[in-house]
């Protein structure tokens, strides 16, 4: 029950909710069910929670559901890409597949989650936060990124369409930043 808070935002949204999260949201579809610790996203979120080991909090995805009791993670999934991202700041999160067969991970502070939404498979790696969490400082940091992510990425920032003329460079990586 209750209300359904909705926000499509063409930039960033922040702001401490009543039930204790921070939330930081760039791009996209965020609904928020008022008296739940629960949301549904599309889009690159930034979260803090408050630990409430009687009422967990829940963020829903098209192909994942993420719990945490406390914590702070990034999380990316855009509807387009293949790949959605979740990346732990500090705390403990447990993310699980909406798809059968069913799978779980848990992520401790400085590892990530990539869920490929074609194979189903989800895998866990080591990160840097301070990488993660650029979008939060207006940064884009770009690692060993193909051309075409890193162009895919300069077009949904600034709502522009770049083409391309030589195909053959998209998928020469890239490492830099635009800040």
């Amino acid at each position: 029950g209750g209300d359904l808070s909705v926000y499509r935002k063409l930039y960033t949204f922040a702001g401490l909710l009543a039930d204790q999260y921070l939330i930081f949201l760039v791009f996209r579809v965020y609904r928020r069910q008022v008296g739940l610790r629960q949301v549904n996203l599309e889009g690159e979120a930034y979260f803090e929670v408050t630990r409430n080991e009687d009422k967990p909090f829940v963020v829903h995805t098209k192909y994942l559901d993420i719990e945490v009791l406390g914590t702070s993670f990034n999380v990316y999934s855009y509807e387009r890409e293949n790949v959605m991202e979740m990346a732990l700041i500090s705390g403990r999160i447990k993310i699980q597949t909406c798809s059968e067969p069913s799978r779980v991970v848990y992520l401790k502070p400085n590892e990530k989650a990539l869920f490929n939404k074609e194979s189903g498979i989800i895998t866990v790696e080591k990160t840097d936060n301070r990488f993660e969490t650029a979008w939060l400082r207006g940064d884009l940091v770009f690692r060993s990124t193909t051309l075409s992510d890193v162009l895919a990425k300069l077009e949904r920032r600034y709502g522009v369409n770049i083409h391309l003329n030589d195909s053959s460079l998209a998928n020469d990586l890239f490492t830099g930043n635009f800040d």
